[in-house]
């Protein structure tokens, strides 16, 4: 293959180069052969342009007051003459003819300018013993010569070699050459004939085959990589395969088998819009896959990948639901390929070489697993070659911190190269203008009667009575959704689970009292019930979710066992570990993040760690054993056995170790990795469930973050997935009295869910949420809050654009509100209607003393309600009124309040538009006012001598009294 405007030739491979063909339109006849005709031409053409431009570039003069060198009128003639002759040449060219009669007119425009320029510069240089006048007049005309030659510059730059470039690769694609092949002679190919059956054939003779394709695109044939009887008998091997692997799921709460599509809860689809309207479950959903696919072989124009994105919350049914629509693909054309996230960041982590030389991700991840030599690897490459795989790729966010990258290769390779694809992942934390191209569908909640028919499939018809009645009357609702947590998959197999295990006994009252008593089941079960072997699993899943990543090495569980009883002296390892790293230049060029990084230096550390566990407790040591060991046997149901050597394991689902680190948190731990208002999107269900545990989650989160005292400034400082970062900060709330968030962008968002917060938070009284942009909508959810929290006394709402809209719901609620103290609405726009509403709170409030209304445009109007409203006011003391343009009309009616208003003690007009006549009234009010302190009138411009003057005169005498002007 060869660069379009490079001479340089490289080897032709298939895994080195691109295979995107998205958007794809089929090859134009003949377009291939003219463009190939047209290259050396178009080389050709834009090296006389660099050549040219080249000419035009000389060193400045110091001759010249512009300090450039002018050209003269003979040099620019010349220069006419070669771009016209450049221009005119590229007119031939049909792929850049277009530009070159726009580059053509722009140069000739530059010219004629340009000549003009040079003949004024040339007579004024003439005159004899120039002025200033005339000096000026020739650095103006030079300035102005210069800028025609920048321009000609710029106008030659549209056919330079890169310009060219753009617009030869922009026809190579219009064409529909992009993603088309080229074979040598005899290259043996498989090939789709139009009767659906595959073939062998060489490349020459594709097109002329029985049966065979009009012509060959991407979906339609493939390199050979073995033979089609090979390819047929391996694909039924690895059918068979895959349906004893996902006919059944195993519930793991009971141990049994269920069928994958008549035993598990049927899960309804939705969200697909107009395209994939038919989607409403799994068996519509593997055959709308089957569309997607066929209409790629039918090789027309296509400008969106194949790729679906489904999305659902945590223990939603998206894996079973994999697995469904995988035992439901087996009997088609397409040959599924499932790849767990987790599996595919541990593979790119221990081995990031196979990735670098393989076509794409999944192939690489299929060469690891099962050799470059093996006969299924084979068979599945050649499957994807042919895109005739169907793609599975399950929980997009539990790639850990290799999240992004995998997303950003899901998207910005797997789906260009056209394969029919199906990813899944929670919902938050995914990027939306990412997966723009993706067809989106989400799973939806069941329904009440979706709930009932699971149960009595479940537990059966006559014993399934008291669980209904439990189900509807007594199970919890879930906060964010407003549903019964049984609308969720996993929390009603695990209710029903749980009531068959322990008939007759009470059933839990919340998520955390199922979890808790669900995994109590497990352990039972499996005769692994010990209490130190509990305390050892929530260590291990708690070290597994700091280390973001779903695959547990052997290492962690060494490392969870020495935390639990010689935290100091993992402490000190991993210190080491991270002194090492940082003089380690191959770890810090990596592109790992501080997590991932120490996770590899600990990995080094595996021995030390091991060696320094010979000192635990014998107790303990025992539980590590047996958790070993039971693990390699595969009976443990929390855990399940992924590989026995080198030891790696994960939790048997993702929102049981999420349960554990929640249930860590409130016992001793220390936070290794990343602060919590820096966490990513994997840690939002872990505190979803900590936010149900309480205060002693809080308390647990604030102690292991290192939080000292009662305060956190965050100014700034919020990373990470911004929805999961605020909500660690609002669960911090709870036991935190002052907290600073400004600076952070949460936008509407995030005022929404502080708002929510703060109505039910008994502790913060400070909060600063300066320079936010929460705007109306999260105006109005805080001052909801306000109207029944009892505690928070100071509210910074600096710079947030609430405009008069989130002021009116402010005001609204300090009417009945009885504690805040201090009120901060700088710089939002709030104007004179806002003012108005505030004014009107004002008459009522008893407890606001503090108001700063700096910058709002309140005007007049809005100082004249606030002026009103002083009048009886018993509480306000201080009132900032700085850069509002208030005029004369607006300070003589807050100087009639002064008159008659005994609390307020500081007052500030800085920056407005009061005059004179405004000072008068004000000093009238002062000379009657005793309780006044300090007054700011600086920078009102139309305050002269003798307003400045009655304004010194009303206070003087009256010490401690600060007045600026």
């Amino acid at each position: 293959t060869h660069n379009l405007f490079d001479n340089f030739v490289a080897e032709l491979t298939f895994d080195g180069h691109s295979h995107a063909v998205i958007p794809w339109c089929p090859a134009e006849a003949g377009v291939e052969a003219s463009l190939r005709r047209e290259l050396p031409a178009l080389r050709a053409l834009g090296e006389r342009v660099q050549r040219l431009r080249d000419e035009m570039t000389r060193p400045p003069s110091e001759a010249s007051p512009c300090g450039c060198s002018p050209p003269s009128k003979e040099g620019l003639l010349a220069l006419e003459k070669a771009s016209e002759e450049i221009a005119a040449d590229a007119a031939k060219l049909p792929v850049v003819a277009a530009v070159a009669l726009k580059a053509s007119n722009a140069i000739s425009t530059s010219l004629i300018i340009a000549m003009e320029k040079v003949a004024e510069a040339a007579k004024l240089r003439k005159a004899p013993g120039r002025n200033d006048a005339e000096m000026a007049a020739l650095e103006k005309a030079e300035a102005a010569l210069g800028e025609r030659i920048e321009s000609l510059h710029t106008s030659l730059e549209r056919l330079s070699t890169e310009a060219l470039n753009v617009l030869a690769v922009a026809a190579w694609r219009e064409g529909g050459l992009v993603g088309a092949r080229r074979f040598g002679s005899g290259q043996r190919l498989v090939v789709r004939g139009t009767d659906g059956a595959w073939r062998e054939a060489a490349a020459e003779e594709a097109c002329n085959l029985d049966g065979g394709p009009a012509s060959l695109h991407p979906w339609n044939h493939a390199p050979l990589e073995m033979s089609l009887d090979a390819f047929e008998a391996l694909r039924a091997w690895h059918t068979i395969a895959l349906r004893a692997q996902h006919s059944h799921i195993v519930d793991a709460l009971s141990g049994r088998r269920l069928d994958a599509l008549k035993q598990c809860v049927a899960i309804e689809v939705a969200g697909g819009g107009a395209e994939l309207a038919s989607v409403v479950d799994a068996r519509s959903l593997a055959a709308c896959l089957r569309t997607l696919h066929e209409e790629r072989l039918a090789g027309g124009e296509a400008t969106r990948p194949p790729a679906t994105l489904l999305t659902a919350g945590p223990a939603s049914g998206k894996t079973t639901m994999l697995s469904q629509v995988v035992v439901l693909s087996l009997d088609g054309e397409l040959v599924p390929i499932l790849i767990k996230a987790q599996l595919l960041q541990q593979r790119l982590i221990s081995s990031p070489d196979a990735f670098a030389t393989a076509w794409n991700w999944v192939d690489g991840y299929l060469r690891i697993e099962h050799g470059e030599a093996s006969p299924l690897y084979r068979m599945l490459r050649q499957a994807m070659m042919a895109r005739r795989a169907l793609l599975l790729l399950d929980g997009l966010d539990e790639g850990g911190t290799n999240r992004e990258q995998i997303e950003r290769h899901v998207t910005e390779v797997l789906a260009p190269e056209g394969h029919v694809l199906l990813a899944t992942s929670r919902p938050a934390g995914i990027d939306e203008d990412r997966f723009a191209s993706f067809h989106r569908l989400r799973l939806s909640p069941l329904t009440t009667e979706q709930q009932e028919q699971a149960l009595v499939q479940r537990v059966g018809d006559g014993r399934s009575a008291p669980l209904l009645d439990y189900v509807r009357e007594r199970v919890p609702i879930d906060t964010e959704t407003g549903l019964r947590v049984t609308a969720n998959p996993l929390m009603l197999s695990m209710f029903a689970s749980v009531f068959e295990l322990r008939t007759g006994l009470p059933m839990p009252s919340t998520v955390v009292g199922l979890y808790k008593m669900a995994s109590d089941v497990m352990l039972s079960r499996s005769g692994a019930a010990s209490g130190e072997l509990r305390r050892l699993l929530q260590a291990v899943f708690f070290e597994a979710q700091v280390s973001q990543g779903r695959v547990i090495e052997d290492r962690l569980l060494d490392e969870a066992a020495l935390g639990l009883e010689r935290p100091e002296a993992l402490k000190a390892i991993r210190e080491r570990a991270r002194a090492r790293r940082r003089l380690d230049g191959n770890l810090r060029s990596s592109g790992l993040d501080e997590t991932a990084l120490l996770g590899r230096a600990m990995a080094e550390c595996a021995a030390e760690v091991r060696s320094a566990c010979d000192s635990l407790p014998g107790a303990l040591r025992d539980a590590l054993a047996e958790l070993r060991s039971r693990v390699a046997r595969d009976e443990l149901p929390l855990l399940s056995l992924l590989q026995a050597e080198p030891l790696q394991l994960q939790s048997s689902h993702l929102s049981f170790q999420e349960y554990f680190a929640a249930c860590a948190f409130c016992e001793e731990v220390t936070l290794s990795g990343a602060p919590p208002w820096t966490w990513q999107a994997s840690w939002a269900n872990t505190l979803a469930l900590g936010a149900e545990m309480g205060e002693p989650f809080a308390k647990g989160l604030k102690r292991a973050a290192g939080v000292g005292g009662d305060s956190l400034n965050l100014c700034g400082k919020l990373g990470g997935d911004r929805p999961t970062a605020l909500r660690a900060v609002i669960v911090l709330s709870a036991v935190l009295t002052t907290i600073d968030l400004s600076r952070n962008d949460i936008r509407r968002e995030g005022g929404v869910a502080i708002g929510n917060a703060l109505a039910v938070n008994e502790v913060l009284t400070d909060l600063n949420l300066w320079s936010n942009g929460i705007g109306g909508e999260g105006a109005a959810a805080i001052a909801e809050a306000l109207r029944s929290n009892a505690v928070l006394t100071n509210l910074n709402l600096t710079r947030n654009n609430i405009r008069d809209e989130g002021a009116v719901a402010i005001a609204e609620a300090l009417r009945g509100n009885e504690v805040l103290a201090n009120l901060n609405l700088h710089y939002n726009q709030i104007g004179d209607e806002g003012a108005k509403a505030l004014a009107s709170a004002l008459r009522v409030n008893g407890v606001l003393t503090t108001l700063d209304l700096t910058g709002n445009n309140i005007r007049d109007e809005g100082a004249a309600a606030i002026a009103e409203a002083l009048r009886g006011n018993e509480v306000l003391t201080d009132l900032n009124l700085w850069g509002n343009g208030i005029g004369d009309e607006g300070a003589k009616a807050i100087g009639e309040a002064l008159a008659v208003n005994g609390v307020l003690t500081n007052l500030v007009l800085w920056e407005n538009n009061i005059g004179d006549e405004g000072a008068k009234a004000l000093a009238s009010a002062l000379r009657v006012n005793g309780v006044l302190k300090s007054i700011d009138l600086s920078y009102n411009d139309g305050l002269g001598d003798e307003g400045k003057g009655v304004i010194r005169d009303a206070v003087s005498g009256r010490e401690g009294f600060e007045l600026e002007m």
